[in-house]
Formats: structure tokens, C-alpha cells, sequence
């Protein structure tokens, strides 16, 4: 994805999805940061697909991933990230959908809704942020 803050606060302005499914290895030791479509990336979040085995590792992963995004540092999560990211994706990918920015496809929804199941499955893990 494409993180966008607001330099004054750096509160998170956007968070443009890359309709790619890119692996960490990729990101980080390949260096990958174009899409197929030509569309630069800045950062990478792992997907949940649901499975109950794949659980652990999309949360690892999405705690690091949260925190690189938030503090740029790996070690540094907190269960706040969860409601400012989260949101800010969906948010932004509806946008884009309603101004005709991006065609609305199969690849869009996709994406949304594994970027969804693992909202859920951090709002899952961590209860008290539906306070």
C-alpha cells in the first residue's frame, strides 16, 4: 500500500491500496516497490484469507507491519494503530472506487475483503478497542 500523512500532525491522510499480492520477502530483501500496474508503494501489510493456521503469522506480521507504518520501527506496536489504519484503507479504497479513480473489479473487492478479515481478526484478538 501507499501511506500518505499530513506533515504538520503525520496523522495518516491516505492509504491506497496496490491491487498485487506481493510476499514480505519480496518487499523487504527484493525490494520491490512498483505494482504491475506502475503504481508506487510505500509500505506492506499481510493479508488473512481466513484460514486458521495462517492466524499467528498474519498477526506477527500485521503487528510489525502497523507498527513500521505508525512509528517506523518494527518493535514499537500499539492496539491503537489498528482503528487509525484500518479505517483510513477502507475509507480511501471506497473513495477512489466513487471518483472513478479505479475501475471497480473482482481484484478491488478481493482486496478489501481480506484487508477486512484481518481488521476483524485484530478487533478479534483485541476486544476492548470496540470501546
Amino acid at each position: 500500500m501507499n501511506i500518505s500523512k499530513i506533515p504538520r500532525t503525520g496523522a495518516i491522510k491516505q492509504a491506497n491500496l496496490t491491487l498485487d499480492y506481493i510476499s514480505i520477502k519480496a518487499f523487504i530483501k527484493e525490494g520491490i516497490r512498483w505494482s504491475v500496474d506502475n503504481e508506487k508503494f510505500t509500505h506492506w501489510l499481510p493479508l488473512y484469507f481466513g484460514k486458521e493456521d495462517s492466524r499467528d503469522r498474519a498477526l506477527h506480521l500485521g503487528r510489525k507491519a502497523l507498527s513500521m507504518i505508525m512509528a517506523n520501527s518494527t518493535k514499537r506496536f500499539k492496539e491503537e494503530f489498528i482503528l487509525e489504519i484500518f479505517p483510513k484503507i477502507l475509507i480511501t479504497t471506497i473513495f477512489v472506487l466513487m471518483d472513478e479513480q479505479r475501475h471497480a473489479s473482482i481484484r478491488v473487492l478481493r482486496m478489501m475483503t481480506h484487508i477486512h478479515a484481518l481488521f476483524l481478526l485484530f478487533m478479534e484478538t483485541y476486544p476492548k478497542l470496540y470501546d
